[in-house]
């Protein structure tokens, strides 16, 4: 569980004041919440906002994806969700939790009223799991300090976690702290039956599975990295089944750091150069569908239109633009490691294009870029565009694998590399090739850049344009959020 991501909802009451609840993101603009803390006040004319406070980020529910009704007192809502919130509906638990272990939830009750400002913060909420009784409803006890003399209300639509696994929504709320909690069991609605076939297609858990069938198909094709896997897994969690599936199915409700860990700690504890590289690419298969999920449509239909404009990501790293382009192609992610002073620097690989005069993709020795020398301050510095275009267009030229050992006119050049990369675009499966722009604080020269990448997509419509946010917070964010994955990519 990350605090960081319990959201307070906000619905507006007929007096037009707000209610308070709160709920945590399970999937792209998806948010898992109580149903009670929506309704009555859901209605198309008055608003619910969802605030994450310590992300500074805000939006509108736009949809109630799924409503359990009166006896299942559960919801899905639909709003933009941060871009931080990386996470995946695999954290939703399907087995039964371990009753030995405690469950710990946080939320958004009276008893973190601040008497400074009088907002609501967050509070944690910690006990032991009552055995389920085979419906959808669990109780919860609790063992949370007993210091405030307040109540409850506020944490319904918590989520209920053990471990990074999410196993139920809190519903009702004592106002004592050594009564019970009520709450909804997760694991009970995704059993596959027709009763839960709403819930399961609102959270997308037969989608998410089919994204991780290459994963688990690689585990099963090589045992030894499976076993080698399994050993680290169990020091963290004993109860994970020794098959592809099970092993897939934990590590994709870890947050990206942790299973990054993990497969390095499982890395590490092998001799073996193959099962070193087998992880390496389960890494590299399972990161495009935990992570690339923001965009993946629109960046799609932006292929061979030549009126398709940059597409801002709400990203500040090459590693964090090629996880996403992977996700848009369907295949595993392709990083390039390349040596520095200080140790290694992870970049994308082959399918993001240079922008001259960038060195080329393939080249590690030549990959650092000269940030005094790339094609945002060439143009600060008034370069010739015209220039810049027949560098791209020679580079392009080089990479084609379509061309024969003889002299070409620089228009022959052109059309060569338009009908290679759309015979590309055209196959199945087909993996995209992309240009990552960056701009600056001069809106002239950004103006300038623009117009440039608009004669390039006229030129080479089946290659996508994208531009990465400028955050250096983000990318900050970033950096930790891949801090292991140098390790995990390194040749042992």
């Amino acid at each position: 569980m990350d605090f960081k991501l319990i959201a307070k909802i906000l619905p507006t009451k007929k007096d037009g004041k707000r209610a308070i609840g709160t709920g945590y993101p399970i999937g792209k603009d998806l948010v898992l919440t109580a149903r009670h803390v929506l309704f009555p006040h859901w209605s198309d004319a008055k608003k619910i906002e969802v605030e994450w406070a310590d992300l500074n980020y805000a939006s509108l529910v736009t949809e109630v994806v799924f409503d359990g009704g009166e006896a299942c007192d559960i919801a899905v809502i639909r709003c933009n969700t941060p871009p931080q919130a990386h996470v995946s509906v695999w954290m939703l638990g399907r087995k039964i939790p371990n009753f030995n272990n405690r469950w710990d939830s946080l939320g958004y009750s009276h008893l973190g009223k601040d008497e400074d400002t009088g907002s609501r913060v967050l509070v944690s909420a910690l006990g032991e799991f009552h055995h389920p009784n085979g419906t959808h409803i669990i109780n919860l006890t609790s063992k949370s300090d007993a210091k405030d003399k307040d109540n409850w209300k506020g944490l319904s639509g918590a989520p209920v976690f053990q471990g990074s696994t999410l196993y139920a929504v809190i519903t009702e709320t004592p106002e004592d702290r050594d009564e019970c909690f009520t709450a909804v069991y997760i694991p009970h609605l995704l059993v596959d039956n027709a009763e839960n076939a709403e819930f399961r297609q609102a959270v997308g858990i037969g989608a998410v599975e089919q994204h991780f069938r290459e994963a688990i198909a690689h585990l099963q094709n090589f045992p030894d990295a499976r076993k080698a896997l399994l050993v680290e897994i169990i020091k963290v969690n004993g109860t994970v089944d020794d098959s592809a599936k099970a092993l897939v199915s934990y590590l994709v409700t870890l947050p990206i750091p942790q299973l990054l860990k993990i497969t390095h700690a499982a890395q590490k504890s092998t001799k073996n150069s193959d099962v070193f590289g087998e992880l390496k690419q389960l890494v590299r298969l399972l990161l495009p569908s935990l992570y690339g999920f923001d965009r993946v449509t629109s960046i799609r239909a932006t292929k061979g239109s030549i009126s398709a404009e940059i597409l801002q990501l709400p990203y500040a790293t090459e590693m964090s633009a090629e996880t996403l382009m992977a996700a848009v192609d369907k295949r595993a992610a392709d990083f390039k490691l390349v040596k520095q002073d200080f140790g290694w620097d992870v970049r994308a690989g082959k399918y993001r294009l240079p922008l001259a005069p960038e060195s080329g993709a393939d080249d590690g020795s030549h990959a650092v870029h000269d940030m005094e020398n790339d094609l945002y301050n060439r143009f600060c510095g008034g370069a010739d565009v015209a220039s810049l275009h027949l560098a791209i267009d020679e580079h392009l030229f080089k990479i084609n694998p379509r061309k024969q050992n003889r002299s070409y006119s620089s228009p022959d050049k052109k059309k060569l590399v338009t009908s290679w990369l759309a015979r590309e675009a055209g196959k199945e499966d087909a993996a995209s090739f992309y240009w990552l722009f960056r701009f600056g604080d001069d809106e002239v020269e950004n103006a300038r850049m623009r117009q440039f990448a608009k004669e390039l997509k006229t030129s080479y419509p089946y290659i996508v344009q994208l531009s990465l946010d400028c955050d250096v917070d983000r990318e900050i964010e970033e950096y930790d959020l891949f801090d292991q994955l140098a390790d995990t990519q390194k040749n042992i």
